[in-house]
């Protein structure tokens, strides 16, 4: 049989497609990678994929962005619970910041919410919860600035409140330079309108003092008790009672020392006394200008020997003396400085009895009140 040339040609092409064709299939199925689709997961690439998601080389620490997949099969689960996220600490999320698995939860949740949740599972859904409630809804920027501006307004409060008490304080200190006593130096001819109240002490300023025009209602041994029953001969005036006395003269400054002869008595019965002479000359005497002098103390041996005259009750007589001073028209001042022994005591240097100045003492100390007036 005779066949034609180009029949042969044919025959060979379709032998050498038949042979040639399955190794073409071969090496495109293994160029396609379908095979891959069909292989078993490899180990390696898994760990290497949670690697990343736990915050690897190729991620440090950041694990808001979601994690790069392998080709391979990705893990079929993420971790439900934040410990089990990492177990290297110096890869720890910060908590202000939402993990993936935080993010995907809740939409799980949302999608299917038959499904069952697991312990595990429901502690971090309430942990995702807190996180929302807290942080998402309030950028970090936000909470800073409220939280500056909130410690700027704390911290302005205070230094307000400071700066209202030093204004405060240095009103108050000022208030009390205004009111302040100005005591004035003065001639003696100050007390030619004065009237001297007093007992033996007050008996010594009139007769040896320089203070020669004042009227003085003295005895030795007069007290608060016998001062409205005792009647004194007052130059120009005559004897009289000290309640006449009042009621008929005129007087600008009225001076009264009296305590010593008391100090037997109860401090409450003395000052009650007092009380009473001190209304009586305001009454009388509307317009004078009262000076409650402080009783002269006696000195360290009288008062450590003796129980009634001592500095602890002279001290006590004049401390309540003091208190009915209002320094506007009642003044308190007190001498003993003038005469303390440095301890508290009428100094033995100026007395022979232990109570009364030497007569030259008696200049000083009307001398000292030419230094104490208050002119108004």
């Amino acid at each position: 049989m005779k066949i034609k040339k180009h029949n042969i040609f044919l025959l060979l092409f379709i032998i050498s497609y038949v042979a040639v064709l399955p190794i073409v299939f071969t090496e495109m199925y293994k160029n396609s990678g379908f095979g891959e689709l069909f292989a078993a997961p490899d180990d390696n690439e898994t760990t290497d994929a949670l690697e990343v998601i736990d915050g690897g080389e190729e991620n440090p620490g950041d694990i808001t962005e979601t994690p790069p997949v392998s080709t391979s099969e990705a893990p079929s689960e993420f971790p439900t619970s934040t410990s089990d996220v990492t177990n290297d600490s110096s890869t720890e999320p910060d908590s202000s910041e939402t993990t993936p698995e935080q993010e995907t939860t809740p939409a799980e949740s949302e999608t299917d919410p038959t499904t069952e949740t697991s312990p595990e599972e429901t502690q971090s859904n309430n942990f995702e919860e807190s996180v929302d409630t807290t942080t998402a809804d309030t950028p970090a920027e936000v909470q800073t600035e409220t939280s500056t501006e909130e410690s700027s307004e704390v911290s302005t409060t205070p230094q307000e409140s400071t700066t209202n008490q030093e204004e405060t304080s240095e009103q108050e200190t000022t208030a009390e330079d205004d009111t302040k006593v100005q005591f004035m130096t003065v001639e003696p001819a100050y007390f030619d309108d004065a009237l001297f109240i007093g007992d033996s002490r007050t008996v010594g300023i009139y007769e040896y003092g320089v203070l020669k025009d004042a009227d003085f209602f003295c005895n030795v041994g007069m007290s608060v008790f016998s001062v409205h029953k005792a009647e004194v001969n007052i130059p120009s005036v005559g004897k009289t009672t000290l309640t006449k006395l009042l009621e008929n003269c005129k007087y600008g400054k009225v001076y009264i020392m009296l305590g010593m002869n008391e100090l037997g008595y109860s401090l409450n019965k003395i000052i009650g006394k007092y009380e009473e002479l001190i209304n009586e000359v305001r009454t009388l005497q509307p317009d004078a200008i009262i000076y409650l002098q402080a009783n002269l103390r006696v000195t360290k041996k009288r008062s450590e020997s003796d129980s009634i005259y001592n500095n602890t009750k002279i001290n006590r007589i004049n401390s309540a003396v003091a208190a009915y001073a209002n320094d506007k028209d009642i003044f308190y001042i007190d001498v003993n400085p003038l005469f303390d022994d440095g301890e508290g005591n009428f100094d033995k240097k100026y007395t022979n009895d232990n109570t009364h100045p030497f007569a030259r003492y008696y200049t000083e100390w009307s001398k000292w009140l030419c230094e104490m007036a208050v002119i108004r």
